[in-house]
């Protein structure tokens, strides 16, 4: 017998036979092609199967956020997981997994980092751990110790919780986690308590918020209270530089809005190479610890039916209906003058910011899910600073992106836009997802407030706006150059 393969002193094509060959061949193709679409495909449609005392296998893909919470809500064991991907229509554009946490695990712990785009999606109803994410910008806080920091306020946290609530709050509980890069410090910390958890994440920034201003108020008033007699630590140093040039905690109080996404353990953001990880001053769990263990516990809404619910604030669920909207189907939908838009809770959020200031003119836009309020009898430019002289400023809201921003008349100022801040939950008691609105079916591309969606409304409404106001003579909030 002749020797065709490489020394072993047997030809594999008469061993096997040509039939066999070619089915061998058939077969590592199909096992090739199967590779390429699961590196390509960042949500499968199935997943690893358990045995009937497993956890429940269902695996649901879902391309809205709304359609996957309905979905979870008959299934307490079921979560939601948002994914970010280029293959499903858009760069990082979300679909959205219903499964249970292990279920989802077993398949996200196996994917390449670049395909490990993935956050819990927090829903409003469901119990919460205390959770927080803290960051600052390293170049503008040379002196900083993220490390250091993050430890004076964990004491914080232990004292609160266990004055507050009377339960322990130990440090093996904590899950300290890292993304921090050159350029930011970057942390989550999830507190898997044992004994207690919020009604939900709602009260959690209740109780953020009031943790927030104890610290200030300890700061700038150099007055005794509770925290500086329990805890001996500069609380100072909690305190960074932000971009706009001002002081602010490191702690972010807005990702504490309903349906929140918040980024998994072992999770990197779209397009970037920065997993949260657990880090390196972790000293609940450790490097020791499982995976999956370390995933379940940071998980915000994995709570043990035995804790008992706790809560903070007078903050309830207001769960009205959408506005209606039945009478604004065109591109600009309606604009009025001195009245009420349908969006009662936005109206009154925008009245709060304008100290003796007034709504003149509201605009809806459908195409854009966009409500534009021009406002008189007050004119700060986060721009210059101060209040223009003469030109009015407006603020522009982003209702599927939950997003508001400001800007202004003034031809010095034109091109401006102010950073996008996000709405508080009371202004929107109405939506259902923190970055996607339940007004059409193209909202995850359209609601993303970017300057070519600004571009579909900003001049018709600029032209639209002017001629209002030169017809009531109201010259000064669009300045005299004719802009």
């Amino acid at each position: 017998m002749s020797n065709n393969s490489g020394g072993s002193g047997h030809d594999v094509h008469s061993f096997y036979g040509k039939k066999a060959s070619k089915l061998i061949r058939s077969l590592k193709e199909k096992i090739e092609r199967r590779e390429e679409e699961f590196s390509t495909r960042p949500v499968p449609d199935m997943c690893p199967r358990y045995g009937i005392l497993g956890p429940c296998p269902a695996w649901d893909v879902f391309p809205t956020q709304l359609a996957a919470l309905d979905q979870a809500e008959q299934d307490p064991t079921l979560f939601v997981f948002a994914f970010e991907s280029s293959t499903f229509g858009g760069a990082g554009k979300r679909q959205f997994v219903v499964a249970d946490p292990r279920v989802f695990y077993d398949n996200f712990r196996n994917r390449p980092l670049a395909q490990r785009t993935a956050y819990e999606v927090i829903p409003v109803h469901r119990r919460s751990k205390l959770y927080f994410d803290l960051e600052f910008e390293k170049d503008l806080n040379e002196s900083k110790d993220g490390v250091a920091m993050t430890k004076v306020l964990i004491s914080i946290v232990q004292h609160l919780i266990e004055s507050t609530y009377n339960v322990p709050c130990p440090h093996e509980k904590i899950v300290n986690l890292d993304s921090s890069t050159s350029k930011k410090f970057s942390k989550h910390l999830i507190f898997d308590l044992e004994s207690i958890a919020f009604k939900n994440n709602l009260n959690v920034g209740n109780f953020v918020r009031s943790l927030c201003e104890k610290i200030t108020k300890s700061c700038t008033d150099n007055s005794t209270t509770d925290l500086t007699q329990s805890i001996d630590h500069d609380f100072h140093s909690l305190f960074v530089n932000t971009k706009d040039g001002h002081k602010a905690l490191f702690i972010d109080q807005g990702v504490y809005s309903r349906n929140r996404n918040f980024r998994l353990y072992q999770a990197t953001k779209y397009g970037k190479n920065t997993p949260l990880l657990l880090a390196h001053d972790a000293t609940g769990f450790t490097f020791n610890s499982n995976d999956e263990d370390i995933f379940l516990a940071s998980l915000v809404t994995f709570v043990s039916p035995s804790c008992r619910t706790v809560t903070f604030g007078d903050q309830e669920l207001t769960d009205r209906p959408k506005p209606a909207l039945s009478s604004l189907n065109n591109v600009k939908c309606a604009a009025r003058l001195a009245s009420k838009s349908p969006f009662e809770e936005l109206d009154d959020f925008i009245s709060n910011q304008i100290n003796g200031g007034t709504i003149r003119r509201w605009t809806y836009f459908d195409k854009t899910q966009t409500i534009v309020y021009t406002i008189e009898g007050y004119r700060y430019c986060h721009n210059i600073g101060r209040e223009h002289k003469s030109n009015g400023i407006f603020y522009v809201v982003n209702i599927a992106t939950m997003t508001w921003y400001q800007k202004c008349f003034d031809p010095e100022c034109r091109g401006y836009k102010s950073a996008e801040w996000e709405l508080p939950a009371h202004s929107v008691p109405w939506s259902r997802g923190a970055d996607e609105a339940d007004w059409s079916n193209n909202s995850s591309d359209e609601s993303k407030s970017t300057p070519q969606n600004e571009t579909q409304w900003s001049k018709e409404w600029w032209d639209d706006e002017y001629d209002v106001m030169m017809q009531s003579a109201d010259i000064d909030l669009l300045g005299r150059s004719g802009y």
